[in-house]
């Protein structure tokens, strides 16, 4: 995936922030809207979805600080479509309470779309594996 870097300031992700987000999507975007993040709610929705995650893996809000989420728009394609497609790829980082866009750049996309990938420090990564090990016991080889 080719990637094209637009360096600005880490915005906020609220609704009060919605016009900032836009205006950053469009910069990257230009033009591009069909498989690309074109509107400030795809990232606040995207925001909530991961912090509702992080509850999932039993990681206390106050140990949420420096996960991130990166997603790269567009769905998958038939395999009739030949050419590549632009794409958005941004990434959110938690804060002590809050998430923030951090990044955004233009993707090239092909046949299998976009991809999201969650990032867990190493500290959240202890805190996870700690809970699931408290659910099973290792038995000892014969």
């Amino acid at each position: 995936m080719e990637n094209q870097q637009t360096v600005f300031k880490s915005i906020k992700i609220t609704a009060e922030n919605a016009s900032a987000i836009e205006a950053a999507l469009l910069l990257v975007n230009g033009r591009a809207t069909s498989h690309t993040y074109t509107n400030a709610k795809t990232i606040i929705d995207m925001a909530l979805q991961t912090e509702k995650k992080l509850e999932k893996l039993e990681i206390a809000a106050s140990s949420r600080s420096g996960a991130q989420f990166i997603s790269v728009s567009g769905d998958s394609v038939a395999n009739a479509y030949k050419s590549t497609r632009i794409a958005t790829r941004v990434l959110l980082r938690r804060g002590s309470k809050d998430w923030f866009l951090t990044n955004i750049e233009s993707a090239t996309i092909w046949l299998s779309g976009g991809y999201q990938r969650l990032t867990l420090t190493a500290a959240q990564d202890e805190i996870v594996v700690a809970k699931i090990r408290k659910n099973y016991r290792v038995q000892a080889e014969a």
